[in-house]
């Protein structure tokens, strides 16, 4: 720019006067852009639609998620991409229509001006928020997965601060003891869920898993808290069954004599061996249950066998047809696996027995099409587990100062979970 000046034979009074009236235009544009900008701001605040707009605005949100959800039905058996894409539309749906049932609620009681309605519904909403990411059992899969963390964030459910407990990390003394035996390579664990369990490192994971252990085996000293997990476990899968109009007979007797199987002491050592040599280096709530269990055969569902896709891609089936394709396609892999068995009548046993009677229902309800009440029923059930798994790692959530505080916060999220899963299942989705 100076250049150009330079090579114009001006005056240097007029070129004064030049940059002068470019300093004073350029500092007018500023002034102009400035108050326009805040005038469009004030407009845009002034335009923030009032509480009945906000309802309507979610109530078209919540149409056109249903009709991305709709399309994305017809595709979901494309690719594993699509399948993903469908899950969370269907999860961020489902979370909407809660928050527009608590935002319904509110707003007949004249958006909080009726304190005792207010204070009603907000005790609703904190206990929902309380109780609100090898080889495998898997029926689907012997595979390794892959880590499903990428759709599900560590706390799908509202995190409220008052909820959180603050500890100062001088005083996790059994974190602190967990970290130790981790750096002298004494915790083994058969997957690494570091990034999904929401972990800041694999030593992170590893202490937390140790402390875990101790304190589920705690809770499990006790008698009657056995019982009632065992209780809480029937009733809730024989409740789906139900939701799904099956009857749970067959199901309530595999299961009674799984329970029997596992709480007979002298199977003890069978059973621990039988899951050693599927790499479970202990067994507990955390190493069988959720993260043998549960975790994987989520992760299978994700990755269902190409005979199972095709299956339910074919339109011109009847869903009736479909489910027995389904019962018979179960039933060949677990008689295949019954085959590799080297406990013929041991705890892996017993478990297929169970599901085989509960895995065709799941595996129609996350991959199939059928009723959309009990695929949000199922999807709620497995966002319920993660959430779980995502809170028992986290130091703001529960306490790793010592096995007992760790055991008493355990036991309080288990005990929450499991009743607020029980009210859905039992109440909320009844069909018609």
């Amino acid at each position: 720019m100076s250049g150009i000046i330079k090579s114009i034979s001006w005056p240097p009074s007029r070129r004064v006067i030049v940059i002068l009236a470019g300093v004073v235009g350029s500092a007018t544009v500023y002034g102009i852009w400035k108050r326009w900008s805040e005038n469009s701001t004030h407009r845009r605040i002034s335009r923030l639609p009032d509480q009945i707009e906000a309802f309507d605005s979610l109530e078209t949100t919540i149409l056109y998620l249903e009709k991305l959800l709709s399309d994305l039905e017809k595709v979901k058996h494309d690719s594993e991409s699509q399948r993903n894409r469908y899950e969370l539309i269907h999860s961020i749906l489902i979370r909407l229509k809660g928050a527009k049932s608590d935002f319904e609620k509110f707003r007949r009681n004249d958006f909080g001006a009726r304190d005792v309605a207010t204070e009603n519904i907000a005790r609703t909403l904190w206990f929902s928020a309380q109780t609100p990411r090898a080889s495998t059992l898997s029926v689907l899969s012997d595979d390794s997965f892959v880590s499903a963390v990428e759709e599900f964030a560590t706390q799908s459910l509202a995190d409220f601060e008052s909820n959180s407990i603050s500890i100062d990390f001088a005083e996790l003394a059994f974190y602190k003891e967990g970290i130790a035996e981790v750096q002298l390579g004494n915790v083994k664990v058969r997957k690494v869920r570091t990034e999904f369990c929401g972990c800041d490192s694999d030593d992170d994971f590893l202490a937390k898993v140790y402390c875990l252990r101790k304190a589920f085996d705690k809770i499990l000293e006790n008698e009657r808290t056995r019982q009632w997990l065992i209780q809480q476990g029937k009733i809730i899968f024989a409740d789906l069954m139900r939701q799904d109009n099956k009857n749970p007979a067959d199901f309530l007797t595999a299961y009674d004599k799984l329970m029997d199987y596992l709480t007979d002491s002298n199977n003890y050592e069978r059973t621990k061996k039988e899951l050693e040599m599927r790499k479970v280096e202990a067994v507990n709530i955390w190493d069988v249950l959720l993260d043998f269990v549960l975790l994987d055969s989520f992760d299978d569902l994700r990755k269902p066998p190409s005979s199972m896709v095709a299956l339910f891609r074919n339109n011109f089936l009847s869903r009736s047809l479909k489910e027995s394709t389904l019962n018979n396609l179960v039933w060949s892999m677990i008689k295949y696996k019954r085959q590799k068995l080297v406990e013929k009548d041991g705890f892996v046993s017993h478990f297929y027995d169970v599901s085989q009677i509960v895995s065709p229902m799941l595996i129609y309800a996350f991959i199939g099409d059928g009723p959309k009440t009990f695929q949000e029923l199922c999807l709620y059930f497995k966002e319920s587990v993660y959430s779980f798994v995502a809170e028992i790692f986290n130091l703001q959530k529960v306490r790793y100062t010592t096995i007992d505080d760790l055991a008493e916060d355990l036991q309080r999220l288990l005990e929450n979970r499991l009743e607020t899963l029980y009210v859905k299942i039992t109440t909320e989705l009844i069909p018609a």
